[in-house]
């Protein structure tokens, strides 16, 4: 890693309270920026929703001396002068958290000689402008000081920066869903930044921070909270524009960090509930950067029985409303549609968890990939591969056998597969890829299932982000071409009995865990923490598939039967009705993972 490594910003340096210090107290310097006048087309929409929210969370964590400064507020004098106030309060063994949530940008090193690609990093304050420069900016060699100065003093930093200097999104963005706004500006080249008015000083203490190694500063930790070559988009969260990983953030920070409910937040499981629940919030379109830990203790709650968040979740909360849908570019009015759709609302706000682009036949996410295609014919985007690896971690032949007529996973030596789900007529479509009028009412079942199978994904959120199991890729996300090698691998789990399955695009059912038919046996139970790999390969139709495993502390023998009886149909209303009664009656943790397909070009 390169010095202070804030190649896209989002970095979360991270040291939280030692467990047992108990004299030891929590700070905070919380900035939000979503106004930047002097930039043209540079205002945000969710840095303030984010500074609010770890505020909040720092209050609801005990501390009691926290700095907010949002928009105008947040000048470069304002930020250091609360920086160095807040080191003079602070004493040996407490926690500092320094929050910023705003524009990121890259412009020509000050410090020749720092940087391998010659460019400094930095956080863009609301007063700065673009040509010529001024000094509103928080350079990374000024935050190295910053870090290097706490380190010095014993004073343990959490620092996230929820903002992103360059890159690109790991799948296209589709403005159809709405206009998405992003946490970074253009980078400054040399000529233009020779142009700087008044700049940040280059003073001895960032001269001596510029070739500091944050690894190396005791008591600091890091996080990144996308990979250098991704740009993280604003979201919309409960309806409001958010950063992501701020979100997750105060999310672990007011409790939901404690994954094993002890107490005690250590680095590992901090890290852990942040990148899961960011990858699995974003879709994948974000991946965090995450360092390898050792599960020291970064935070003790002084009262852990009391913590808000420690029920589980009401699932008369979690059973969603109508979902709320957008139509486009449909012969007949979208009004008329939408009331023949089942559990679904129109909206037109950009607040759409699905977008239907009726022409097209197209079914768009909230970050605008396509989750599904109703002119596509029904079939699966997965076939098991030779292999299955679970249990002690060894590989274990499959069984060869003929497709199975109830299961669109098949364990078998040749990936082949058969859908048995019954598919709505395929819609006629003119060679324009224009839907008449009675297409799109042929296309309306289609169109229902993949509204049902998203109810489901929406109802799952919140037990996800409680208590999550982490689902990874390998290799990692990106969208996977037909025939494409995939392995979901499942891991984490604090209970022994175990259950997954899939939901395809299209919204079929796929129990793959336990099976108990076809010379298969499969135990209940996985040793907690155990990683089960699923091994699969792409074929058609391609979109987004859920894989969903449940880890619990009883066998969910009801639900179960259920999977068994609806695998390979699109009942995924009962399926939703199933898993609401045992998910608020038994204690169950839940992982979630979404997998996009798509044609080879």
């Amino acid at each position: 890693m390169r010095k202070i490594g804030i190649r896209c910003f989002g970095w979360l340096m991270a040291s939280w309270l030692v467990a047992g210090s108990a004299v030891a107290a929590v700070r905070g310097i919380v900035v939000g920026i979503n106004q930047y006048p002097k930039i043209p087309n540079g205002n945000l929409d969710g840095a303030v929703n984010d500074a609010s929210d770890i505020a909040d969370a720092l209050h609801r964590s005990g501390a009691q001396d926290v700095v907010t400064l949002l928009d105008q507020k947040a000048t470069r004098a304002a930020v250091v002068d609360a920086w160095r106030h807040m080191l003079k309060r602070s004493k040996v063994g407490d926690t500092l958290l320094f929050s910023f949530a705003g524009h990121g940008i890259q412009l020509p090193e000050r410090v020749r000689g720092t940087e391998l690609d010659g460019m400094d990093e930095a956080l863009v304050l609301t007063g700065f402008k673009m040509s010529p420069q001024n000094g509103e900016l928080l350079l990374d060699d000024d935050l190295a000081a910053f870090l290097k100065q706490a380190s010095d003093s014993g004073i343990k930093v959490l620092f996230l920066a929820d903002a992103c200097h360059s890159g690109t999104m790991t799948r296209g963005i589709d403005t159809r869903v709405r206009k998405f706004k992003f946490r970074a500006l253009p980078p400054l080249h040399r000529g233009l930044a020779d142009t700087v008015s008044d700049g940040p000083a280059v003073t001895p203490e960032n001269v001596a921070a510029a070739g500091i190694k944050v690894e190396d500063l005791p008591g600091i930790n890091y996080v990144g909270a996308v990979q250098d070559h991704q740009l993280a988009p604003e979201t919309l969260i409960d309806g409001n524009s958010r950063g992501a990983l701020s979100w997750a953030a105060a999310k672990a920070i007011r409790g939901d960090g404690d994954l094993d409910h002890n107490g005690t937040i250590t680095d590992k499981e901090f890290i852990s509930y942040v990148r899961d629940t960011v990858v699995t919030r974003m879709e994948g379109q974000q991946q965090p950067s995450m360092p390898q830990k050792s599960g020291e203790p970064l935070a003790m709650f002084a009262d852990p029985v009391k913590r808000p968040d420690d029920a589980k979740v009401d699932t008369a909360t979690a059973a969603l409303l109508p979902l709320p849908i957008a139509i486009k570019n449909a012969k007949l009015p979208a009004e008329q549609l939408i009331q023949q759709v089942k559990n679904a609302r129109l909206v037109s706000d950009g607040s759409a968890v699905l977008t239907w682009d009726a022409q097209r036949g197209e079914i768009l996410g909230t970050l605008g990939d396509v989750v599904a295609n109703v002119h596509a014919p029904t079939t699966r985007a997965f076939a098991r591969r030779s292999t299955a690896t679970h249990l002690n971690g060894q590989a274990t032949p499959e069984p060869c056998m003929d497709p199975s007529p109830t299961r669109a996973f098949v364990r078998r030596q040749v990936p082949t597969i058969t859908s048995t789900a019954t598919p709505a007529a395929k819609p006629k479509v003119s060679n324009n890829c224009e839907s008449s009028e009675d297409d799109l009412k042929n296309e309306l079942p289609l169109v229902q299932r993949v509204v049902d199978k998203w109810t489901l994904v929406e109802m799952l959120r919140p037990y996800v982000e409680r208590q999550p199991m982490s689902v990874t890729l390998d290799p990692e996300d990106r969208i996977f071409k037909d025939k494409d090698p995939v392995s979901l691998i499942l891991s984490g789990q604090r209970h022994p009995y175990f259950t997954l399955f899939n939901l395809a695009s299209d919204g079929t059912v796929n129990f793959l865990y336990p099976l108990k038919t076809e010379g298969y046996n499969d135990p209940l139970q996985i040793p907690p923490g155990q990683p089960y790999r699923l091994d699969l390969s792409v074929q058609p139709p391609f979109g987004e598939d859920h894989f969903v495993g449940l880890a619990s502390d009883v066998p969910l023998e009801k639900l179960h039967a259920t999977l068994a009886r609806l695998n390979g149909t699109q009942d995924v209303a009962e399926l939703l009705e199933i898993l609401k009664t045992q998910l608020a009656t038994q204690d169950v943790q839940v992982g979630m993972r979404g997998v996009y397909t798509g044609k080879n070009q």
